[in-house]
């Protein structure tokens, strides 16, 4: 609800989602809209450096990037309008604001569990252009705290990501 009224009430050109738990590095935002703006991108996403304490939690966090590759080709995400082959990660969502009023925001997936997965589907089926980047090294997040959430947050983001 919060993010649909701050969509709502922005004013700019470009929005910016980001979770609570992401810290951006000073230059973060400038490069991530230069790029979104080079590549005429409707909806750019960036893959954070997962900040993880434990055996268990850092194995288990280190096959995320591998995992969201393997699932979700660069080449088709980025090359084709397909919208099975779309994909973003909540924790960093640059949209052109013209794009996320069209495709309905935060209010269309409202009922979704991973609506970061669902937003990126309805700018592809609004014939918009996704954009992934790694933001490992100009955003850090930790997202979970010990491996047993670690292990259910993943499940379950997961399972509702590929339906």
């Amino acid at each position: 609800m919060a993010c649909r009224q701050l969509g709502l009430a922005a004013r700019g050109e470009w929005l910016l989602f980001v979770d609570a738990d992401v810290v951006l590095a000073r230059e973060c935002v400038t490069s991530a809209l230069a790029a979104a703006r080079e590549q005429s991108a409707d909806l750019l996403t960036l893959m954070p450096h997962l900040e993880a304490a434990g055996v268990g939690e850092v194995l288990l966090l280190a096959t995320t990037p591998l995992t969201v590759a393997g699932f979700l080709p660069q080449g088709l995400v980025m090359g084709r309008r397909w919208p099975l082959v779309a994909g973003a990660l909540g924790k960093f969502l640059l949209f052109r604001r013209e794009t996320y009023l069209r495709i309905g925001g935060h209010e269309a997936v409202r009922t979704d569990i991973v609506e970061d997965m669902q937003l990126s589907r309805l700018v592809k089926r609004h014939g918009g252009r996704l954009m992934w980047c790694d933001g490992t090294a100009r955003a850090r997040a930790r997202p979970y705290h010990g491996l047993g959430e670690a292990w259910r947050g993943i499940a379950k983001s997961s399972f509702a990501a590929i339906d």
